[in-house]
């Protein structure tokens, strides 16, 4: 391939290369994919072979990269091609011009860029979807061959997709890269902050499950106590012994690293993306429900600066009945992915978020609208009913006895009276409020299979659902 030529192309054509690329700019991320798993098994299963110039990089580079290539140890294979590439791929051209396409488009052509500590020094470092390093960058160099080095479009000087990214380090690790960018003064070039934990998810509900049913208790607490002061006053009180156990929400979130990075969150002065990976964290990060512990909760100021909001792998968000994202004030986009059970009707969102996504989840409980608005319909209203296709692209049944496709449901207008129409819609607004874009994508069980969603938000294309689904009909009102 002509380099030159490919990078004369315009802006609109690389993009669309790169993005096909997935953010892996070697072969070797198929070696995880199911097509090559016979491969990799037959490779696994004979010695591996080391070549002297294998041995050599080995010796030479691996002690360096080590802590980001153990988890791939298994593939011995692939550790000696990583180390061939790890030399030059930084300088590629193509990957230059892909990192300044990413840089131009604010980090959504193939992702976030993160802080990594890499031979004793802060680095600025590209992972693809399985973890694996793919380049890294100092700042310095970052600034001048990324940020400055494009000729295309208007130079952009923002950096508002760098990472810090907890699961990127071994623990030890992600606190000397606090410290080292604490004193250097970076942490306020950290826009994006991952949490992740793959321990504790069972200890996390056990004792806050514990906790819940304290506070289910507290009127046999009131009455013991009415008891206790009757009984002082007739002088027949004995003291009892109490027990100086204190069930803690997340005692068991015991992470000394992971716990440091929390308790100085607000330090990352200008972070605008949070995300959360599991029950134990969002429990005590996001969903505390008041509950204080040094070390274990989010300060109100970093509240404050939080704009975006994605929660992955979740069992039940809902499960201590209210997803209370109120206190995040300024929090404008909440996404959610993986997720096993949730009810939007135990959902609390403060006034500035506008949008939901939910994506590769299970099972979803839609809101209780039609429950909520039957009161205020007559008995006469009536609901004119089409087809409703997955794809835009795909013609509409002319006849819906035989139609395959979910169904679109509409209240008729002149079935109604004004004023009932305008109570009934502003009573969905109330119930779905803020919110006025929802994106579906991949949600596998909505509860009935029917939503139900306003007029304004239909029409005006706020409203989208992408993927496979058991929605079968879409109401609007």
């Amino acid at each position: 391939m002509d380099i030159t030529r490919f990078l004369e192309l315009p802006v609109t054509i690389r993009k669309e290369v790169y993005f096909h690329l997935n953010g892996s700019f070697t072969h070797l991320n198929q070696q995880f994919t199911n097509t090559s798993l016979l491969s990799l098994i037959s490779s696994l299963a004979t010695p591996p072979f080391h070549s002297k110039n294998n041995e050599q990089l080995r010796e030479k580079l691996y002690p360096t990269y080590a802590p980001y290539l153990e988890a791939f140890a298994f593939n011995s294979n692939l550790i000696d091609q990583w180390l061939s590439y790890s030399s030059w791929l930084r300088y590629d051209a193509i990957v230059i011009d892909c990192m300044r396409l990413n840089h131009l488009y604010e980090g959504s052509l193939i992702g976030p860029v993160d802080w990594i500590f890499l031979g004793g020094k802060i680095k600025l470092a590209y992972f693809d979807k399985f973890y694996l390093l793919q380049v890294w960058f100092s700042y310095q160099e970052y600034a001048k061959w990324i940020m400055e080095g494009g000729k295309d479009g208007d130079l952009i000087l923002e950096t508002e997709y760098l990472r810090f990214n907890t699961e990127c380090f071994k623990p030890n690790m992600m606190i000397e890269t606090y410290n080292v960018m604490e004193n250097r003064k970076l942490l306020g070039f950290v826009s994006d902050v991952f949490f992740g934990e793959d321990e504790i998810e069972d200890d996390i509900f056990e004792e806050k499950d514990t906790l819940q049913k304290e506070n289910n208790s507290i009127d046999e607490e009131i009455s013991d106590a009415l008891n206790t002061l009757e009984s002082v006053e007739n002088g027949t009180y004995k003291k009892r012994k109490t027990s100086s156990k204190i069930p803690t929400m997340s005692s068991k979130l015991n992470d000394k690293p992971l716990t440091k990075i929390i308790e100085n969150l607000h330090k990352f002065k200008n972070i605008r993306n949070l995300f959360v990976r599991g029950d134990a964290l969002y429990e005590t990060m996001i969903n505390a429900h008041g509950i204080r512990q040094v070390g274990r909760k989010v300060k109100y100021v970093v509240k404050t600066r939080t704009r975006t909001m994605q929660l992955l792998q979740l069992k039940y968000p809902t499960r201590f009945h209210v997803a209370d994202f109120s206190r995040w004030v300024n929090l404008r986009e909440v996404h959610m992915s993986g997720i096993e059970h949730a009810d939007l009707n135990e959902f609390v969102l403060p006034k500035a978020c506008k949008s939901l996504t939910i994506s590769n989840s299970q099972n979803i409980i839609w809101w209780d609208i039609m429950g909520k608005i039957s009161n205020f319909l007559p008995e006469k209203h009536r609901f004119e009913h089409s087809c409703y296709p997955l794809n835009a692209s795909v013609q509409t049944c002319s006849s819906l006895e035989n139609c395959a496709h979910r169904k679109l449901t509409k209240l008729k207008e002149d079935s109604i009276t004004q004023d009932d129409l305008v109570r009934c819609r502003k009573e969905i607004w109330k119930i779905i409020f803020p919110l006025n874009y929802i994106q579906l994508n991949n949600v596998f069980s909505i509860s009935s299979g029917t939503i139900v969603v306003p007029n304004a938000m239909y029409e005006n294309h706020r409203i989208q659902l992408f993927g496979k689904s058991n929605i079968n009909e879409l109401i609007v009102i």
